[in-house]
């Protein structure tokens, strides 16, 4: 399976990353709504881009190229944590 319905856009930089995308579906105040996580050997990535939602909860393995990463961090339990989010990603040679 290959999703390329997004390219990475012309003169973006791209970071290809390999590992297991994990998603799950999740009810919220406005309905359900998919999560994903990115386990690479670089770390564990929140994805969030729309073509995760054309795809089924579960476990893909695969190669990805993201090229709109942010930085974000946040206080919890009395410390600081910083995170890096995965904007827009292109799945390629997708594996169930």
């Amino acid at each position: 399976m290959t999703y390329t319905d997004q390219e990475v856009p012309d003169g973006a930089e791209s970071v290809a990353l390999t590992g297991i995308l994990e998603i799950k579906q999740l009810n919220g105040c406005f309905g359900p709504f998919p999560v994903a996580w990115l386990d690479s050997p670089l770390g564990r990535f929140r994805i969030n881009d729309s073509w995760i939602e054309t795809l089924d909860p579960g476990e893909y393995r695969g190669t990805f190229y993201a090229w709109e990463l942010s930085l974000y961090g946040y206080r919890a339990y009395g410390e600081q944590r910083t995170c890096i989010q995965i904007g827009r990603a292109v799945q390629q040679e997708c594996r169930d």
